[in-house]
């Protein structure tokens, strides 16, 4: 009898370590996840760019920052992220010529975002050249 009870104890102990083990949940809440750009306003001149057709996408996960597109070279850009709520800046430190970055609406390898609008459908974030709008995919 006391065997049955070391084993059962053994087997409750082991099941809670399985349902308790190493998951990573998101940090970020409704940020983490991929978001696909639909529009960039250019705010030198408020020229509005729809860019939901070229496939071009944000994905946020832990403190990274990962930059594809579908269509187009580089297909893809991973970067550093800091995140807290109100304002999120986005570090690419492996790009030495910003240039391209500008599909996503940055016009540089470090840009400071101000959180304009985060829930679980839509995400507004603003720099100093530009509003970008998307949509979690």
């Amino acid at each position: 009898m006391k065997i049955i009870k070391i084993l059962a104890m053994l087997a409750a102990v082991a099941a809670m370590s399985v349902l308790s083990g190493c998951r990573k949940h998101y940090i970020n809440g409704d940020l983490d996840g991929q978001w696909q750009v639909l529009t960039i306003e250019y705010l030198s001149d408020g020229h509005v760019d729809n860019v939901k057709s070229k496939q071009i996408y944000y994905s946020f996960n832990l403190h990274t920052v990962h930059l594809r597109q579908v269509h187009g070279s580089p297909g893809a850009v991973v970067g550093n992220m800091k995140y807290d709520e109100k304002t999120m800046t986005l570090d690419f430190p492996l790009v030495e010529d910003a240039s391209f970055l500008s599909a996503w609406g940055l016009n540089s390898a470090v840009t400071t975002f101000a959180v304009k609008h985060l829930s679980k459908e839509n995400l507004v974030i603003e720099s100093d050249y530009s509003v970008v709008t998307c949509r979690k995919f």
